[in-house]
């Protein structure tokens, strides 16, 4: 059973980022809340309720690697998604040893809001093999 209405904590920096993922994530019913800084996304996701947890790599206070994993222990149930653009293999190794349930390298050609509803309705037992960016997609056009 898919779940509806889902609501997600972004943290990420870049405004044009932001308002591309709560637009593509707003046509799927998704809701976005939005944070800049490790602090201010710590205190959100305290103080809020959340389906998931979306992460760029850094934001303006550093790499969000700590924060991935203070939420990985508070809600050990909610998926940690790293949505990056840091895509070397120490990055990718490091999210995921943190507690991210899936990393996703940016530009990432895959159906977002899918990938997020798939998160939170199937969970990821087990970590699962990044997302690379898709190639042929880039290629076809």
């Amino acid at each position: 059973m898919k779940r509806n209405n889902l609501r997600v904590l972004y943290v990420e920096d870049d405004q044009d980022s932001c308002e591309l993922v709560e637009t593509i994530l707003g046509f799927a019913n998704i809701e976005v809340a939005h944070s800049a800084s490790i602090d201010h996304a710590w205190k959100r996701a305290i103080n809020e309720s959340f389906d998931l947890f979306l992460l760029d790599g850094k934001v303006q206070d550093g790499r969000t690697l700590g924060l991935c994993g203070k939420l990985h222990k508070m809600s050990p149930g909610t998926p940690i998604l790293f949505y990056s653009g840091l895509a070397g293999p120490d990055d990718i190794q490091n999210g995921l040893s943190a507690g991210a349930t899936e990393y996703l390298v940016k530009p990432y050609f895959g159906n977002l809001a899918e990938t997020l509803m798939n998160a939170v309705d199937n969970g990821f037992p087990e970590h699962r093999e990044p997302s690379p960016p898709i190639p042929e997609a880039i290629e076809s056009h």
